[in-house]
């Protein structure tokens, strides 16, 4: 969400694995398990599906990526970020990233 703030909900959304990992606060080197267990959490987040709540408007909108794709020789990863989600944009990319790092904790 903190890297998807910029943009519209639909867009690409493009980041290296690595800083990923940093931004999320990992603090392995980012050997292959990391690389793999972010791969898999992306993948889960492109298959479930996300219900949500903002204001008057509640519903379920599917998948919180419409898709995304990783080049493994680059490192290099893309998101599509699924555009029926934008109260969920509108609602959460303006909290402080600190406070959502410390919701994200919690859930895993």
């Amino acid at each position: 969400m903190h890297a998807a703030g910029g943009s519209k909900p639909g867009d690409e959304v493009r980041f290296q694995l690595h800083t990923l990992m940093k931004r999320l606060g990992h603090k392995s080197r980012g050997g292959k398990n990391d690389y793999d267990s972010l791969k898999a959490r992306l993948r889960q987040l492109a298959q479930t599906t996300v219900a949500f709540a903002s204001g008057t408007l509640e519903g379920v909108a599917g998948a919180f990526f419409a898709g995304f794709a990783i080049d493994n020789a680059t490192g290099e990863g893309v998101c599509i970020t699924n555009p029926l989600l934008r109260p969920l944009f509108e609602d959460i990319t303006h909290l402080d990233i600190e406070q959502r790092r410390a919701w994200a904790g919690s859930a895993c």
